[in-house]
């Protein structure tokens, strides 16, 4: 009798995994908006990738949206988000290529998964207080521009895009929500890799932020 049971509860207990996993994926991604130590407890027992990046996409497809002529086909915002999502994946992952070569270099150790699962939380604080940004600056401002390019919350406003586009690139870095977000990626580092210590996560999240922007202005430099 005893076998009969436990044959009947383990495929309940298996069922049921996915569906708990997916609610602690979502979970960690709010929680990232309110209470980032509970997400990065979330990350240290795993969480679905696919829930950041898929937020990420529906906030750059929500400005895309917003810009759509009356009548627009439904099915043209679904194809839209298949792209991003794609397009998100691969961003992030390129970026976060630095971060895993110089961690390892140290000697650390972390799962690459938990690592971008952090980036892609980290950049969803980013992204979502980018568009709210761009959405005040049309609304009341009447400001034609996008979240990659909004300026209300960095320095980009200081120069003209056309004039100095390096420079207006790098002062754009210089953003409030970009900033916060790289601080997130330190700060959940700490939880989710081994063997360094504080000041060797936050130096390398440091360094590796500094490389990308300097990288990227050189950029814009080259090719203005």
């Amino acid at each position: 009798m005893q076998v009969s049971e436990q044959a009947v509860s383990e495929p309940i207990h298996v069922t049921e995994r996915p569906r708990v996993t997916v609610a602690r994926s979502v979970s960690a991604v709010m929680d990232i908006l309110v209470s980032p130590r509970s997400a990065f407890a979330e990350l240290t027992i795993g969480i679905h990738v696919w829930v950041p990046l898929l937020l990420i996409s529906i906030y750059r497809v929500s400005w895309l949206a917003i810009q759509y002529p009356a009548g627009r086909r439904m099915d043209r915002v679904v194809l839209n988000l298949g792209v991003q999502s794609f397009m998100v994946g691969a961003e992030y992952a390129l970026l976060l290529l630095p971060l895993l070569l110089l961690f390892w270099l140290q000697g650390a150790r972390f799962a690459v998964w938990s690592l971008f699962a952090l980036v892609l939380m980290a950049a969803s604080v980013s992204e979502l207080g980018s568009l709210l940004a761009a959405l005040v600056g049309w609304v009341f401002f009447d400001f034609n521009t996008d979240p990659s390019t909004q300026l209300l919350t960095n320095l980009g406003w200081m120069v003209s895009v056309d004039r100095q586009r390096a420079l207006h690139h790098l002062l754009s870095h210089l953003d409030a929500f970009e900033l916060y977000a790289t601080m997130l990626v330190a700060w959940g580092a700490d939880v989710v890799v081994q063997g360094l210590s504080p000041q060797q996560i936050w130096r390398t999240v440091a360094v590796v932020w500094v490389g990308l922007v300097f990288v990227t202005t050189l950029l814009k430099w080259y090719v203005s």
